[in-house]
């Protein structure tokens, strides 16, 4: 046995006392309570992704119960050329799922972060923020990611998922979809901060 845990990061789920359910992780979206009362992680950051920031896990039950999910993972790319994300490619950053196990299931958690930032964008593959889903009802999943998409010209954004995770009964709130390209792109910041994940620089990415 042991105290209850809050899921990690800005968003945690918080973990499950006397009569109140795991709830799921946030971050883009908000994160299901997990229907009896439980406390769901707050939202956090900017649909820009101006903190490079991933998504946050849910919570457990001091009891014992099947684990939490992680909240998804950061991660940005920064082409000085055109990008081209081929029709196979997939880029994911889902939150992970809570199981089910000793009556009971930890909470989903949140999606994470992708941000985008080159020439031009054509995205033919998968961009993927989603929140984890719960194997049963008695917890919460948890909430979608972000994704922001910043093009110096052309952008085709594709299939962008934000969706929150599910289980069979609750579901946790969607992310966010940004997509910038001229003239909006200059009311952006040059930079970013990366409070953490991973920043990829590339000259060109095949397609």
């Amino acid at each position: 046995l042991h105290h209850a845990l809050n899921g990690l990061g800005p968003g945690g789920g918080e973990g499950y006392e006397a009569d109140r359910s795991n709830a799921g992780g946030s971050y883009g979206g908000r994160g299901s309570d997990g229907g009896t009362a439980g406390n769901e992680g707050r939202t956090y950051g900017d649909s820009s992704i101006s903190s490079l920031i991933g998504g946050s896990g849910g919570g457990h039950s001091y009891l014992g119960t099947g684990n939490a999910g992680g909240g998804g993972g950061a991660i940005e790319l920064i082409v000085t050329g055109d990008l081209t994300i081929g029709s196979n490619g997939r880029i994911e950053v889902d939150g992970g799922n809570g199981t089910f196990d000793l009556g009971r299931a930890g909470g989903g958690g949140s999606g994470g972060s992708i941000r985008i930032k080159a020439n031009s964008i054509n995205n033919l593959g998968t961009l993927s923020a989603r929140g984890g889903n719960v194997e049963q009802s008695s917890s919460g999943p948890g909430g979608g990611g972000r994704i922001a998409l910043l093009s110096e010209g052309t952008l085709n954004a594709g299939i962008t998922l934000v969706s929150g995770g599910t289980s069979t009964t609750l579901s946790g709130k969607a992310g966010t979809v940004l997509e910038i390209s001229p003239p909006d792109l200059a009311s952006l910041p040059p930079e970013i901060n990366a409070q953490y994940g991973q920043i990829l620089l590339f000259d060109s990415i095949p397609s």
